[in-house]
């Protein structure tokens, strides 16, 4: 089994990695904690892509986790481990004006 890990798997940029990725014959876990409805309100959630990706790339799963939490992201590792070929890093500060206002959102849950 050849895994790779999405972050921001739920977003544009990581939801068409993860289905790339997965047309391309791995296993991808996508990684995505739905910050966007923090960020924009229950508007912004970002759930109903990470439903679609669910229901229609058989090799998906998702992880609801929050990338800045080391020990989710060290267990996530341990779980996969030698059959992780692939990392890639979509997750991103989907509003800089937020950003400005709290910087510290960014670096700590």
């Amino acid at each position: 089994m050849s895994v790779a890990i999405v972050t921001g798997s739920a977003g544009l940029i990581g939801s068409e990695t993860a289905r790339f990725l997965h047309d391309k014959g791995l296993d991808v876990i996508g990684i995505d904690n739905n910050m966007r409805e923090v960020f924009f309100g229950r508007d912004g959630s970002t759930t109903w892509k990470s439903d679609e990706l669910k229901r229609t790339l058989l090799r998906y799963r998702h992880r609801e986790m929050d990338i800045r939490t080391q020990e989710e992201v060290f267990a996530l590792f341990r779980d996969y481990g030698r059959d992780i070929s692939l990392v890639v890093h979509c997750a991103a500060q989907p509003s800089h004006d937020w950003a400005a206002r709290e910087p510290l959102t960014d670096f700590w849950p």
